[in-house]
């Protein structure tokens, strides 16, 4: 389920958001995502996908690269 900033207060008193089964969605991961998902989208309106590194991605998003490989394989998993 998508999260939206009306969540947020709910999300933080809660400590998750309930996800697929019982498992818990931690906000912080989610915000992690999204923040390596705009920096790809912004790398691939400027650069061809070929020349996009992880370094660069994880540049763009402000993460270190085991942030980045705690949350995806690999640029093609994004």
């Amino acid at each position: 389920p998508l999260i939206t900033r009306a969540d947020y207060p709910r999300i933080a008193h809660s400590g998750g958001v309930k996800g697929r089964g019982d498992k818990t969605i931690n906000p912080v991961a989610l915000r992690t995502q999204k923040s390596i998902a705009d920096a790809f989208l912004s790398l691939l309106q400027e650069t061809d996908y070929g020349t996009i590194t992880i370094a660069n991605i994880c540049r763009n998003a402000h993460i270190v690269r085991k942030t980045f490989y705690n949350n995806y394989q690999s640029k093609d998993h994004l």
